[in-house]
């Protein structure tokens, strides 16, 4: 092998990220740990605006893995159906929970509706997520 097709071979190799420390300094045994103290108030607003503009999917990649597998689009987007304009107000009421009151105005002869959920953050190594989302 020549010196110049070695050199070619370990651009390949690290571009590839093929390096022989490229496994000992990987951290996917090691997520980062999650913020001191996180605000929830962004992910929450995010959240109920991707719900406000019927962005189902966005919404859903909120959700962590495990709430995820439990509601589909389709669940999520009949779920919401009725608070396309609802006023959200949110208060943090513990380490990693928010208290969430939705009220729908009232609109082609419904009478306004209100309705409490409660969500729970995690943390999955590279952001928090929704991890339990339920509706009292």
């Amino acid at each position: 092998m020549t010196s110049r097709s070695r050199a070619v071979v370990l651009t390949v190799l690290l571009a590839a990220g093929c390096a022989p420390h490229a496994a000992s300094t990987a951290s996917t045994t090691h997520p980062a740990t999650p913020p001191g103290e996180p605000d929830f108030t962004a992910l929450v607003e995010r959240f109920y605006g991707q719900v406000e503009a019927a962005h189902w999917v966005p919404a859903g990649a909120m959700l962590s893995g495990g709430a995820r597998s439990g509601i589909s689009d389709a669940q999520l987007a009949e779920r919401y159906r009725d608070f396309s304009d609802a006023d959200v107000n949110a208060r943090e009421t513990s380490g990693r929970t928010v208290a969430v009151t939705l009220t729908a105005p009232a609109r082609g002869g419904r009478p306004a509706r209100v309705v409490h959920e409660r969500l729970h953050f995690a943390w999955n190594g590279d952001a928090w997520t929704i991890d339990v989302l339920t509706r009292r």
